[in-house]
């Protein structure tokens, strides 16, 4: 039996500003829109060598204004994958309970904190987040190869010494994948 994940829930995860996940769960539906899907499609997870099947529904509906908003599909496709980030963090990584969107070229998306406070340091995290979003696979940006991309671009902050989480979703066939990895191992 699937499991139920309500996107607009993100607006209860991991201390997300509330403007922060409007915008990230619209781009979803919306990119889940632009390949023909509504609410209650089935999303097939990759994660610890385990296909896990979640049903996604949303309220959202699809405005002239939400599109005019989602017209960068880039954009959208890759706020949208923040969003699936963020639910899926705070279903498998327990110990991690606020986020922050981390630095450019710091080789990952957010840092995963276990408190939250307004003046912690970057060696205070639990862990590193680094999200991929996909609109339509091809044979060479899908989700093997990006998921390679993203384990050599999360080493850049491997002196931090904490797990790097890595979560890809591909909206035109509904697949995802959340994985770990610790240092230059990685595990899926």
């Amino acid at each position: 039996m699937s499991e139920t994940i309500f996107i607009e829930d993100i607006k209860t995860k991991l201390g997300v500003a509330q403007s922060f996940a409007d915008m990230m769960r619209d781009c979803a539906v919306f990119a889940f829109h632009e390949h023909g899907y509504s609410s209650g499609l089935e999303l097939t997870l990759t994660y610890e060598n385990q296909k896990l099947k979640f049903n996604v529904e949303w309220e959202v509906e699809i405005t002239d204004s939400i599109k005019a908003s989602m017209n960068d599909m880039d954009r959208t496709v890759e706020f949208g994958a923040y969003c699936f980030a963020i639910l899926f963090c705070s279903k498998f990584v327990t110990n991690c309970k606020y986020f922050w969107v981390s630095k450019k070229r710091t080789g990952v998306d957010f840092l995963l904190f276990d408190k939250e406070k307004v003046d912690i340091k970057v060696d205070a995290a639990c862990g590193r987040l680094e999200v991929s979003g996909i609109n339509k696979a091809s044979s060479t940006n899908n989700m093997k190869t990006r998921l390679k991309i993203k384990n050599k671009q999360t080493e850049m902050s491997d002196n931090l010494g904490i797990p790097a989480y890595i979560s890809i979703t591909e909206f035109s066939t509904t697949q995802s994948s959340f994985t770990q990895r610790n240092g230059r191992n990685s595990t899926t």
